[in-house]
């Protein structure tokens, strides 16, 4: 399911820009073909791309979805190298690192499939044999996440060097590790597997001479790094050691093996010339690598004082860096040798076509879901009227926006949106959680819901980015994200309240049954709170009414409280919301203490189920909306409890004849019952499969969620 979903959001990046089409989608996992790396077809295919530096030690700033755009967009890389640091402090081998580490991966992994290239998943390991078994742990667990992707290679060790002993890992070492990882990550995927090899993995002949068998490993290509200060080719004859088994330049760089320290950097043969048997970078890929389309990502993408660092010390961005001032002098040549590539072969661009350059929009706004800069795991929907939309959107799945904010402003969140499920998806804001968005199911009807919070955002570009987290994989159809301008509204009195001019909302969600209606508050809990500022006119007594319904089929209630200062809370009345499923009008009679501002607040109390609903509240003004408006048309929902299942037939009215099958066709209990409240149903224990089928006042056929 995971690879359709991606295969789709590749097909629908693509659609966005003239003549698009990601390197991925054109050519598929790559593989191994007798000493070749090919793409889907056979074809050899030639990955030119970065890596990023250590996860650690500054480096995993750029661990970043914005320098992942940046690089495939100007410098037209192909593929990105995640480097999970593993042995060194703050490494994955630590317990209390472990998260982190693994959230770096993530971010480069989502990064790189959004943008439609290729992604390493580096070990970045020494002494990854003496922690076999954490490794396979690892890559077991990459591999079921990520493995079924085209655009994922596994690194299993990336440098081979000393043993805590102080001995040298020979290769009989690095073949036995390799043998016992790979099938770990054989249990889900067939993807390339990149094994290091002896001194740093600058040591190939051994691996020639004797490789890991082809037909209990396959697609497996054999790792070499270089340095262009410290290395030569002259014991890399292509007859010898080159051709004859695949091979993959996952690390090399254009200074000596220390990264540079020393500043210097050997491009061409005027710099190599101090270095006596060492080669330049010109002469590695002119004689080596480009004769036979050797795939190779270079080291590194960092501002640090290395000169293999490809950004300038003073560089502090994370993208959009200056060609002439935000590069160093190796950036800017291996930037340079990674546009020649695209140019001369356009089958190795990340972009057939013009890349895609994502639209701005300008706050306020209403931003159609197509409109992205990038996305993760969703697809591209038409419905009968012509309107397009994202549909298979769910867990893990994100999807990433641009907009201009032209003066500081405090802006509200909403979603348009159809629901399978009861939620919160996160809104992130430059890269950090700024609201949330509490949906609930709404069948087969589009409907608003909108953030918790009143967010400030400075002038500006800044990156919106949401977040879904649910248990399902195809939760949500996703039409728009709107940022409207929203302050603090304070509404004067006597009014029916805009429950959607909150001053804060805790726990609770803003929503609506379909585009038209207005807007409720919906799934209170135990500690759910709505507050709105109020202007009071004058102090005469008044009514003040609220709306509620409780769908949960058990006692409920809510709490009314008023204050002045936001410090000493009055407690008016507690509404007890019968279990009927019916709505409900409660009136109190009350008058403000003072003129001027006030705030309202109601407080769930005693719920834990999310099915208390605030229709409305109006003070002074009479509420009456029908809850016959609330969910009218909609297909029964069906919601499981441990062993009981509560059938919503509120929408409709009349006898309904309700039965649960097993998957055998047996009936296992009928009932007779009255629509227009919630109906419970208890269940035998079982693990297998059943169905809930209406007849009567709503016909309907309902699998019955699993409990156990």
């Amino acid at each position: 399911m995971r690879l359709l979903k991606v295969l789709s959001a590749l097909v629908l990046a693509g659609s966005l820009a003239a003549s698009a089409a990601s390197i991925v989608e054109r050519r598929g996992a790559v593989k191994t073909s007798g000493a070749k790396i090919v793409d889907q077809s056979g074809k050899q295919i030639q990955l030119t791309g970065m890596s990023l530096y250590w996860s650690i030690w500054g480096g995993e700033a750029f661990y970043n979805p914005a320098t992942i755009d940046w690089l495939v967009r100007d410098w037209k890389i192909n593929g990105i190298r995640a480097a999970m640091a593993v042995e060194t402090s703050g490494g994955y081998l630590n317990p209390n690192n472990r998260r982190t580490q693994l959230k770096h991966v993530n971010n480069v992994v989502e990064s790189a499939v959004a943008n439609g290239i290729y992604v390493i998943i580096d070990y970045h390991s020494h002494m990854a044999a003496e922690n076999t078994d954490t490794a396979v742990r690892f890559f077991e667990s990459m591999a079921q996440k990520y493995g079924d992707l085209p655009n994922v290679i596994f690194e299993i060790w990336n440098e081979p060097d000393t043993n805590a002993a102080g001995s040298r890992y020979e290769w009989t070492d690095i073949k036995s590790y390799a043998e016992a990882v790979i099938p770990a990550i054989r249990k889900y995927s067939n993807n390339l597997v990149i094994v290091g090899t002896p001194q740093w993995s600058g040591q190939i002949s051994e691996p020639v001479k004797n490789p890991l068998d082809a037909a209990k490993f396959p697609n497996v290509a054999y790792a070499f790094h270089f340095y262009a200060c410290s290395h030569g080719t002259s014991n890399l004859d292509p007859t010898k050691v080159l051709t004859k088994i695949p091979v993959f330049i996952s690390e090399w760089g254009t200074t000596g093996a220390d990264g540079g320290s020393n500043g210097k950097t050997c491009l061409d043969a005027t710099e190599r010339s101090a270095n006596s048997g060492r080669a330049s970078a010109t002469e590695w890929f002119k004689d080596r690598i480009d004769p036979n389309k050797l795939s190779s990502m270079n080291w590194s993408v960092n501002n640090i004082k290395e000169a293999t660092a490809v950004l300038d010390t003073n560089e502090h961005e994370l993208s959009g860096w200056d060609p002439l001032t935000g590069l160093s002098r190796s950036g800017k040549w291996v930037r340079n040798m990674i546009r020649e590539h695209c140019a001369a072969d356009s089958t190795t661009c990340p972009w057939l076509g013009d890349t895609l350059v994502p639209k701005t929009h300008e706050v306020p706004a209403t931003i159609p879901a197509l409109e992205f800069v990038s996305q993760m795991g969703t697809a591209k929907q038409t419905d009968s009227a012509g309107g397009q939309f994202l549909t298979n959107v769910g867990n893990g799945d994100n999807l990433r926006y641009r907009v201009h904010v032209a003066a500081p402003d405090s802006l509200a969140f909403r979603l348009r949106l159809q629901s399978g499920v009861t939620a919160t998806i996160s809104v992130l804001v430059d890269g950090r959680v700024l609201d949330s968005v509490r949906v609930r199911p709404t069948g087969e009807r589009w409907a608003w819901f909108q953030g918790l919070n009143l967010s400030k955002l400075d002038t500006g570009i800044h990156e919106i980015s949401l977040q879904f987290a649910t248990d399902e994989k195809n939760a949500f159809q996703v039409s728009a994200l709107e940022l409207k301008k929203q302050g603090v509204r304070i509404q004067p009195l006597p009014a029916i309240l805009d429950l959607s001019a909150f001053r804060r909302l805790t726990n609770v969600g803003l929503g609506s049954d379909n585009d038209s209606s207005p807007m409720f508050l919906h799934n209170f809990l135990t500690g759910s709170q709505a507050q709105y500022a109020v202007e009071a006119i004058n102090t005469d007594s008044f009514d003040l009414q609220v709306m509620a319904v409780n769908l949960t089929g058990k006692p409920a209630s809510l709490v009314l409280k008023t204050t002045k200062n936001l410090s000493q809370v009055r407690s008016l009345d507690t509404l007890e919301v019968p279990a009927d499923g019916k709505s409900t009008l409660f009136t109190y009679r009350f008058a403000f203490g003072s003129v001027g501002l006030q705030y309202l607040q109601i407080v769930g109390l005693g719920i834990t189920d999310p099915g208390v609903y605030v229709m409305e509240i109006g003070a002074g003004k009479a509420v009456g909306r029908k809850v016959s408006s609330f969910r009218a048309g909609i297909a029964p929902n069906l919601r499981r409890i441990g062993d009981r299942l509560e059938l919503d037939l509120i929408a409709s009215s009349g006898m309904a004849k309700v039965m649960v099958v097993g998957a055998d066709g047996r009936q296992i209990l009928a009932r007779q019952v009255e629509a227009g409240a919630m109906v419970g149903l208890d269940l035998p224990r079982t693990l297998r499969p059943q169905w809930v089928r209406v007849q009567g006042a709503a016909n309907a056929v309902l699998p019955v969620p699993p409990g156990f």
